[in-house]
């Protein structure tokens, strides 16, 4: 349960650097930040599916489990939107010359930072809604007929 958390956390932190670092034009750097950020996505993502499949109501497993990869479709998808809004609003839409780019993808990465941010937020609650769910007492089967 530890990378459901810890994912997030190196995703975000390695996103953060890579937009400190990316202009520097040290590859190796590059790689090894890029590695780390699917590495915490990675990390996190069965374990997220899992405590999702968990924490599903009885009689709601198909709905929740189909659900899961529409919703990442659509994150996928709103976060090209949203990075293509960005690199524009950054100046991508004016022309594209070195400092234009640069300026692009520190903005991109950076806003890219928050996303796994607040999914490290979010992460802690669902780890507490999964703990609280598996402490509760099961509730007492009906019998048959009533």
């Amino acid at each position: 349960m530890v990378s459901s958390l810890a994912g997030p956390v190196l995703t975000a932190t390695s996103l953060g650097l890579l937009a400190l670092t990316i202009d520097t034009g040290a590859i190796p750097v590059i790689y090894v930040l890029a590695i780390c950020a699917g590495l915490g996505i990675g990390a996190a993502n069965l374990h997220l599916t899992s405590m999702t499949m968990r924490l599903a109501e009885p009689g709601y497993e198909s709905l929740t489990a189909s659900s899961i990869p529409t919703v990442r479709s659509l994150g996928i998808s709103l976060g090209a939107a949203a990075a293509g809004l960005v690199a524009n609003a950054a100046g991508m839409d004016r022309g594209i010359d070195p400092e234009t780019v640069r300026r692009a993808v520190l903005w991109v990465y950076g806003l890219a930072t928050l996303c796994p941010a607040i999914g490290a937020v979010l992460a802690v609650l669902f780890l507490r809604m999964t703990a609280e769910r598996e402490q509760a007492p099961a509730p007492a089967s009906q019998p048959v007929g009533e």
